[in-house]
């Protein structure tokens, strides 16, 4: 990345470099001077924070799918023994509990992972997202006040 006169760099990550003049965001994981996107500071309307995703429920759904297994391991080793409606009440749990336990746990593996991302609304062009992986992300939040204050001083300039 070259920075252009009188440019210094205010903020770095791995997903964006905001300098005192322009936001260069989407960097190429690989080749750290490849930029998808350079915007100057000027162009940028606003930005949003937003976050997204979903934690993961493993370790609740193989508790309920435990559960499920076990009430209806009792409720097989006990048929007979049991009254009829008692017999019904515990297939039910069981079944609840291995259904709800199997539905966490495949939600968990297929859900998005957590994130933070900030889009930059560019004035007479397309928005640019700019992700940071977790919810709450703080590099997303030294992002979102460093781009205020350097908005704020370009604006005074």
């Amino acid at each position: 990345m070259q920075l252009q006169r009188d440019e210094e760099v205010v903020f770095e990550s791995e997903r964006a470099i905001l300098t005192n003049r322009r936001l260069l965001a989407n960097l190429d994981r690989k080749r750290k001077e490849t930029v998808t996107d350079d915007i100057s500071l000027g162009n940028v309307a606003t930005f949003k924070k937003s976050n997204s995703g979903r934690e993961s429920r493993i370790r609740p759904g193989l508790k309920l799918l435990g559960a499920g297994l076990f009430v209806t391991l009792i409720q097989v080793v006990a048929m007979g023994v049991l009254p009829a409606f008692l017999e019904l009440v515990m297939f039910l749990a069981g079944a609840l509990g291995v259904v709800s336990g199997l539905y966490l746990i495949l939600d968990s593996v297929l859900r998005i992972k957590p994130y933070t991302s900030v889009v930059f609304t560019i004035i007479g062009s397309r928005d640019v997202p700019v992700y940071f992986p977790g919810k709450d992300n703080p590099e997303a939040d030294e992002l979102a006040r460093l781009y205020v204050r350097t908005k704020r001083n370009l604006n005074l300039t």
